[in-house]
């Protein structure tokens, strides 16, 4: 999406996170906002996939989003980022941006799991294979919180089922920015990158699984009843 909407004429960011494993096209990720957000955890003692419930934000962070709003906006007539990590930070940004749209995506909590160990790149996760459900579970109930509370900033979205609507997704995009994306999203999908189905789980996995099941599916049923483009029809 981020490589996309860049395609389209917004920009995403000048530095960005480079292709990796699992992502040979590269991540599209705004390395400035990356190390902001990735600081803000470690100042608060915690890590992206287990953050704690209540992040402090300190002056000195307040002073930081306003350079990094600033310098975007000098260069700029249309911008914005990807990072996952800003879910963890939304009433920040919401405070110092207050009209900024919203763009959150959502996959099944099985797709999720399956990209991140299948990738192999975080060691905590190697060693801590659960922190891939709470890590889902704090992010994505932060963006059911949000939209509650924002519905109008918000444009929430399935990937399976954007890719399975391009023109749909296009549309509502451009709707929702009021700014015509004049690129076919078939420009930059790529069927064979995004996983339809879960891969077959581990039994480990299976027991992981099993002890958040209830929360996961909770959470996933909130997001596909308030998705724009939910993953099923």
């Amino acid at each position: 999406m981020s490589s996309y909407l860049e395609q389209c004429g917004i920009s995403m960011g000048e530095k960005l996170v480079g292709p990796a494993k699992g992502n040979p096209r590269g991540h599209f990720e705004d390395i400035e906002f990356v190390e902001f957000h990735d600081g803000m955890l470690a100042d608060n003692r915690c890590h992206m996939y287990n953050p704690r419930a209540h992040l402090t934000i300190s002056p000195e962070s307040h002073q930081t989003v306003e350079r990094l709003i600033d310098a975007r906006k000098q260069k700029f007539a249309r911008w914005g980022w990807k990072d996952p990590r800003t879910t963890l930070f939304l009433d920040l940004w919401s405070s110092h941006l207050p009209d900024i749209p919203f763009i959150f995506l959502y996959r099944h909590p099985q797709l999720v799991a399956d990209s991140l160990f299948k990738r192999g790149t975080d060691r905590r996760l190697m060693l801590m294979p659960w922190l891939a459900y709470i890590a889902w579970i704090a992010y994505n109930a932060r963006i059911v919180d949000f939209y509650k509370r924002h519905p109008s900033k918000c444009l929430v979205l399935n990937i399976q089922g954007v890719a399975r609507k391009q023109k749909d997704a296009q549309k509502r995009l451009s709707q929702f920015l009021g700014y015509s994306l004049d690129q076919p999203y078939s420009t930059i999908y790529k069927q064979e990158e995004i996983s339809e189905e879960p891969r077959q789980r581990s039994l480990p996995r299976w027991i992981l699984e099993n002890m958040y099941e209830e929360r996961l599916m909770s959470i996933y049923q909130s997001l596909e009843s308030i998705a724009a483009i939910p993953e099923m029809p």
